[in-house]
């Protein structure tokens, strides 16, 4: 039986000491022994790989993983020998419609039509999938005994089943993978050249990730460090410890010694939140200007940033290295467009993985323009904004080779004329415009805008009308090539799969599925996690940054409506009725509930507070005064939404 160990700690400091020290005891004898180090994102192994070479001279032959790529190397070849291909995502919401449309449902025909039905059975199909859920499901409503199953549980099996065995003859999907690497699980000594894994700040799986951490512990030793301990604020992160303490066979807990590395005000603070007693007033570090922690209050979420961009420069100049500071977003669609334009207009350098998809790029401007612009036949085709958006998006190759070219004056053109839509008022209009133009030079200008604008719409106007998932693809890429001189075929290519497995392909399904993929698509994942805290203020998501310590953090949109975010049950399978379910197939837990979703907030508030080494400032939209006396700095300039309910737990309000 192997010795496990499950290291526990609710400082951040502490666990990655801990790591370190594994990591060293482990290459003691041979410094090229291999480590695997299993890490729930791909930024926290990133930060890792720098934090064990800067604190130990450096390492080699260390190697961090996901679950997704641990799964990979364990699976694949099990799947991929039996024929299987990866199924992409681009194509699962088309396979989706297409059996939904082919579902003769009952109970849940009401909602069928309504918005976001689809992406609801997405959701739920896929936690039925993670949980391990879809196959038991399936036996108990065709068993020949009568069950009293409800209706709706038999309308999920039968959708499962239809799903899932659309494309497993030929594809396979994430919860595939997972499964195939617990049949393989006994091959990590020999796959990795290993006999010991370690799980780093990893306290929430799925019902088949933890199937798959079971089964490597059965043929290796399992180091798992958890950011945890007893207390309401660390409560989400307990379920894990106490599932590996339960169902890992010889696990032991080992609880770290150490605390806060940090002084004053922020060093209060993080052992307020390890301990859960509430933060005693101290004048002295009210006065403090040095580690500190700042609640700001400001009139609106622009004032918010400003506000940040300000204190990142403060910082700056007191010696806080921009790569050493972080921008933890709630909300990174409503956040990121604003520090996009305030951080840009300040100067600042900033790195973010959101903003490198495909969307926000020129590049994904123009594919998202361009499914717009495609004719329908009605008093909108080629709709003046959005021509001009298109043109306007920065990646035309034909324009920018024209030293002439200025969108600005071709939608001055476009609004003289006074073009509206259609191929009639782009054709009369800008040449009426400019035979009455008096200016050779201007006459020319407009010539060559009207020029390209036909062009282009005659380009749209030949886009089929009908064809097969394959050959609309072809035709996109030829016109987004054509203007662009990028290629794309690589990405949309993949749409031929919806051929293979006989979905019906119409310019409108077309058109969904290419945006729904332009939304998902990211332009380099290397080149992004090789920019990542390399001379830039680190944007992102508080979940994709978890575990991850800077010296400064910052945290914008603390408002009551957004942190904790409102309990919102699966429309499809509510909490009651998935506790019904997995209590009934004999899997009690399998299943995630949307009611704990405020506790795994307060755990991800806390990481956050913890994730700070000198500096710590929250802001959000509205007043505050609760931590006046608690030794946190506070400014308000605002009096409006109320603040978001953590924010006491580090004040003595």
């Amino acid at each position: 039986m192997n010795s496990h160990r499950l290291f526990t700690s609710p400082y951040l400091a502490a666990l990655e000491k801990a790591l370190l020290f594994a990591v060293q005891k482990e290459k003691a004898d041979d410094p090229l022994q291999p480590v695997v180090i299993l890490v729930g994102s791909h930024l926290l192994g990133r930060y890792l790989v720098r934090m064990l070479a800067r604190e130990s001279g450096g390492l080699v032959n260390v190697r961090f993983v996901t679950f997704g790529q641990l799964a990979s190397m364990l699976g694949r070849n099990r799947l991929e020998g039996g024929g299987l291909a990866p199924l992409p995502e681009a194509v699962e919401d088309a396979l989706l419609d297409s059996v939904i449309s082919k579902q003769e449902f009952e109970y849940l025909k009401p909602v069928k039509e309504f918005r976001g039905f689809r992406s609801a059975l997405k959701s739920t199909l896929r936690d039925l999938r993670d949980a391990g859920l879809v196959k038991a499901l399936g036996e108990l409503i065709s068993r020949k005994k009568k069950t009293s199953a409800p209706p709706k549980w038999k309308e999920l099996a039968k959708t499962a089943e239809q799903y899932f065995s659309s494309y497993r003859e030929s594809y396979y999907d994430g919860g595939d993978l997972l499964e195939a690497a617990i049949e393989e699980a006994a091959a990590f000594p020999s796959r990795f050249n290993t006999d010991r894994l370690f799980v780093y700040n990893v306290y929430d799986f799925t019902a088949l990730q933890a199937g798959m951490i079971k089964a490597v512990s059965d043929s290796a030793e399992l180091n798992v460090f958890v950011p945890c301990c007893p207390g309401k604020s660390y409560g989400y992160a307990i379920k894990g410890r106490d599932w590996c303490l339960k169902n890992i066979e010889g696990m032991a807990e080992v609880g770290l010694d150490g605390g806060s590395e940090a002084e004053g005000p922020l060093k209060r603070v993080q052992d307020a939140m390890a301990s859960g007693k509430a933060v005693p007033p101290d004048k002295k570090d009210a006065a403090s200007r040095g580690r500190s922690v700042e609640i700001i209050a400001a009139p609106g979420e622009i004032k918010e940033i400003e506000e940040v961009a300000g204190k990142v420069l403060e910082f700056a100049g007191e010696g806080i290295a921009f790569s050493d500071m972080a921008v933890l977003l709630r909300h990174t669609d409503q956040y990121l467009p604003l520090i996009r334009e305030v951080f840009g207009r300040a100067g600042i350098p900033y790195f973010s993985q959101e903003e490198h998809l495909l969307t926000p790029s020129p590049l994904g401007k123009f594919v998202t323009r361009l499914l717009e612009l495609l004719p329908e036949g009605g008093n909108k085709d080629f709709y003046r904004p959005t021509m001009i958006s298109l043109i306007s998006c920065g990646c035309l190759s034909f324009l920018e080779q024209d030293d002439e070219w200025d969108s600005d004056q071709w939608r001055k053109y476009s609004i003289d004329a006074g073009i509206v839509s259609g191929r009639k008022d782009w054709e009369e209009k800008l040449k009426q415009l400019a035979k009455n133009n008096m200016n050779p030079e201007e006459r020319v200008k407009i010539e060559r805008f009207r020029e390209y604008v036909l062009r282009l719409i005659e380009k749209l106007t030949g886009f089929p009308g009908k064809a097969s998932f394959k050959d609309f693809a072809r035709a996109f890429n030829e016109i987004v090539h054509e203007f662009t001189d990028k290629d794309i075929e690589t990405w949309v290519s993949v749409l031929a799969i919806l051929d293979q497995l006989g979905v019906s392909a119409t310019r409108d399904k077309f058109k969904e599925t290419i945006g729904a993929w332009a939304q998902s698509m990211k332009l380099s994942d290397e080149d992004d996690i090789n920019r990542f805290q390399e001379g830039a203020v680190t944007v992102g998501g508080i979940m994709g940054l978890r575990g991850v310590r800077f010296k400064a953090l910052f945290a914008p949109g603390l408002v009551g409506r957004s942190f904790p975010a409102p309990v919102r049950e699966d429309p499809i399978l509510l909490d009651d009725e998935r506790v019904a379910l997995v209590k009934r197939l004999g899997k009690k837990g399998a299943l995630r509930l949307n009611r704990d979703r405020p506790s795994e907030d307060r755990l991800l508030f806390s990481l956050l507070v913890q994730a700070a080494q000198e500096r710590l400032v929250l802001t959000y939209a509205g007043p505050t005064s609760t931590a006046r006396e608690s030794g946190c700095r506070v400014r308000s300039c605002w009096r409006s939404p109320r603040p978001s309910p953590v924010l006491p737990s580090i004040t003595p309000g």
